[in-house]
């Protein structure tokens, strides 16, 4: 026995996938706004006390920086009239 066998046994056999039963689809994944072309990324520049309060805030309440900011630009994009 050579001295890998073992581990390319073992690969191979975890690379198996096991058959779904009939009618029975994989669960879809949501997809991130990085990998979807409706979005782009971009950066700002913002003081460094309200970056603070605001990944508090977002931390404590579980809302993403994305979402934040959407929702940010759009209340602002509307007010400008825009």
């Amino acid at each position: 026995m050579a001295r890998f066998d073992v581990l390319k046994r073992h690969k191979h056999a975890s690379a198996a996938v096991p058959d779904l039963p009939a009618g029975d689809a994989p669960p879809v994944k949501p997809q991130r706004r990085r990998e979807n072309p409706d979005y782009k990324q971009f950066s700002a520049y913002v003081p460094i006390p309200l970056y603070r309060r605001l990944k508090g805030y977002l931390a404590m309440n579980e809302i993403e920086l994305s979402e934040a900011v959407e929702e940010a630009l759009t209340d602002w994009i509307a007010k400008q009239g825009a």
